[in-house]
């Protein structure tokens, strides 16, 4: 299990301050602030301090950014391009 915390966390519906998320096998099992929802023991705890969680952004069409145009991007290009989304909060 893996557990995350940060300072705030923001859904669609509200804002969780000092979260704790918590990943079984790769999906979110739980959430909650950190008052409520404790770590479990044995839990790989990754503390995000003063960072915030929030929903990713989707682009649902796009041909390139970063330089980078997807229909003619070589393998180096992808990853530049997926690493310049992902840093701008794009899923």
């Amino acid at each position: 299990m893996l557990a995350l915390t940060a300072k705030a966390l923001y859904t669609p519906l509200e804002r969780i301050d000092r979260p704790v998320v918590l990943i079984e096998e790769g999906v979110i099992s739980r959430l909650g602030p950190q008052a409520e929802l404790e770590v479990p023991s044995g839990a790989r705890l990754v503390d995000f301090s003063d960072c915030l969680f929030s929903p990713g952004l989707v682009d649902i069409h796009i041909h390139g950014s970063a330089g980078i145009d997807l229909m003619r991007a070589d393998e180096q290009g992808l990853r530049h391009f997926e690493r310049f989304l992902a840093s701008h909060g794009v899923t």
